[in-house]
């Protein structure tokens, strides 16, 4: 069985950027990030592991795009 991912996320240093795979993951971005357009969201670093953390609190499942790891529910 495979898990597909709802967002995944890169940290680029400075930025994370989260990508919606699935519509759970689109609309999640939409209702909690304020600046997330079409299933992307781009924020400065000190905010990344929050959206993170929200995200996997309300359940999604995240993926970091550098290592294929799944996030652990918190």
């Amino acid at each position: 069985m495979t898990t597909k991912a709802d967002i995944v996320t890169s940290n680029e240093g400075s930025l994370w950027i989260f990508l919606s795979k699935t519509r759970r993951g689109r609309n999640w971005l939409t209702r909690n990030v304020a600046d997330s357009e079409n299933g992307v969201a781009i924020a400065e670093h000190r905010y990344g592991f929050d959206i993170a953390l929200g995200a996997l609190n309300d359940g999604l499942r995240l993926q970091d795009t550098a290592t294929g790891r799944f996030a652990s529910s918190p």
